[in-house]
């Protein structure tokens, strides 16, 4: 796994030196892999479409919003109930399996504020933001790479 060698620094840090050429999808391929996700099903496509169209817009609500938008994008095959369940069982396939250690690198705290694993909506707007500290690290990244040359 790529944190094993990284105890010093905030993951996100770490990513953010690492993976400042690609955009947000491989940067949430990346965490969700970290953090136990199956490349297998669509729950981990859901959840990652999910978290792009939630950065977008926070203020959408899930269900009517976020869920809808993923089920147009996967097409005539799916409800926007079903990519709900299918996320919310990747998330408690995930927490059930988890790695205390790597959960935590990416949510500091979250033993303590996630007693049992986390809802869809929790789990989703927690990757938001730490897609947004990515974006913001990434940022300056960029513009130190450039100020180097």
């Amino acid at each position: 796994m790529i944190t094993e060698n990284i105890p010093q620094i905030p993951y996100v840090l770490f990513a953010a030196r690492h993976l400042c050429g690609y955009d947000v999808t491989v940067f949430l391929e990346v965490v969700l892999h970290e953090l136990g996700f199956s490349r297998r099903g669509y729950g981990r496509y859901y959840l990652k479409e999910a978290v792009q169209i939630y950065c977008n817009d926070p203020k959408q609500l899930l269900v009517d919003g976020v869920y809808q938008q993923v089920a147009r994008q996967a097409g005539a095959r799916c409800s926007k109930y079903q990519v709900e369940v299918t996320i919310r069982r990747a998330v408690h396939t995930a927490w059930k399996h988890r790695d205390a250690a790597v959960w935590a690198l990416f949510f500091p705290g979250c033993e303590k504020t996630w007693s049992k694993a986390p809802s869809n909506s929790q789990f989703i707007a927690a990757l938001a933001a730490l897609v947004e500290l990515w974006k913001t690290y990434r940022a300056k990244e960029v513009a130190s790479c450039e100020e180097n040359t």
